[in-house]
């Protein structure tokens, strides 16, 4: 059986409830599943530690790991112990260091940019981002250094990272998706409305949900569930009222609750104001959406617009008023919904989290 290391500087564990939660483990468990050993360098620092010593100790005794693959932190690596100091400065980069001494390609995906942006600022306090941004750029002057390959959301990001990256190769490892329902249950009408359904933050900038509003008003024969967290909705709600509670229906609730509202859902939908920061980013929801075989419809100009319009699973629009029309024209033609889904869910089997690891090691490998 072929070895890889597996490393993220933080705990591992099924069933979280965002992104940065979920991915590790579906890409740990992927690399599984394709047939290799994995030996994990996850947890803390105390369990990283101990994980590396016992790799160091079985390359001594003869044994080959044909790659490491690391999933970065959404926090800068020095600051992913759950008190936030540094008590482990050298030790991630030092076993990187290792590796390359040993011969050992090195992947790494790099999971967001967001602290270059205006949004991260008016979020973050000044005093933390006094430590966190200068964590954030020993972070990426290591990764040019050390790594042999840089895997992104999208190709689309390397034009906002912090610096041009030019001694490793780069591409896209954009999220996957688990099969959740099959063709035939996503055929199923609920009901005789059109059934929207959106899923993710509703606080603008970066998740400005007016657009999506003005597209269903006045609509009929339309209805959108929104989920957000609770704690946001009553701070943002003012900015959506009033609210057409015969419409539209606000949840809050996660991880496998979803599941019976992509049950019942015809189309996600993905309209909101531009921002720059939406033009690279790869919402985990585009792809979860995908594993219900749920069709997305999206306004142009967003990574995820070109996703959906590459893949053809959904529709792209060019503004408000088109998003409007394309409702009222496909809650009248089912029969066009229904092939769409049933596409979609052929689309699925090229993005799941094991093609995802076929991926990384054919990249790392050059098998």
């Amino acid at each position: 059986m072929a070895n890889m290391i597996f490393h993220h500087p933080f705990p591992v564990s099924p069933g979280g409830n965002s992104g940065s939660q979920v991915r590790p483990y579906k890409m740990m468990k992927a690399f599984e599943s394709i047939g290799y050993e994995v030996e994990p360098v996850v947890g803390y620092g105390a369990e990283r530690r101990k994980a590396i010593n016992k790799i160091k100790r079985a390359v001594k005794q003869g044994k080959q790991y044909d790659f490491i693959y690391s999933e970065s932190s959404t926090m800068p690596t020095l600051l992913t112990e759950s008190h936030h100091y540094p008590t482990y400065p050298f030790l991630d980069f030092g076993f990187f260091k290792w590796a390359k001494r040993n011969s050992i390609p090195i992947g790494l995906f790099y999971r967001d940019i967001y602290w270059k942006f205006s949004m991260y600022a008016d979020e973050v306090s000044w005093t933390k981002r006094a430590i966190s941004i200068p964590s954030y750029n020993y972070d990426w002057s290591l990764y040019k250094r050390l790594l042999d390959h840089l895997f992104l959301p999208s190709v689309k990001m390397q034009s906002a990272l912090p610096s041009e990256w030019t001694n490793a190769g780069i591409s896209a490892l954009p999220p996957a998706c688990d099969f959740k329902l099959n063709v035939k249950e996503r055929m199923r009408v609920v009901s005789n409305d059109l059934s929207l359904f959106y899923v993710g933050g509703v606080a603008p900038p970066g998740y400005d949900l007016r657009p999506l509003f003005q597209t269903i008003n006045g609509l009929e024969g339309i209805h959108l569930t929104l989920c957000c967290r609770e704690q946001e909705w009553e701070a943002m709600s003012v900015l959506y009222n009033p609210i057409e509670k015969n419409i539209v229906e606000i949840v809050h609730v996660s991880g496998s609750a979803l599941q019976a509202y992509y049950e019942q859902s015809d189309i996600f939908v993905m309209i909101r104001s531009p921002h720059e920061y939406l033009d690279f980013a790869m919402p985990v929801k585009v792809f979860e959406s995908l594993g219900y075989g749920v069709p997305i419809l999206t306004i142009d100009g967003t990574e995820a617009a070109r996703f959906v319009k590459q893949e053809g699973i959904g529709w792209v629009v060019q503004s408000i008023d088109e998003a409007s029309s394309m409702l009222e024209y496909l809650r009248d033609h089912r029969e066009e919904l229904d092939e769409m889904k049933r596409h979609v869910s052929e689309v699925r089997l090229r993005h799941t989290w094991e093609e995802r690891a076929r991926q990384v090691a054919q990249t790392l490998t050059n098998k």
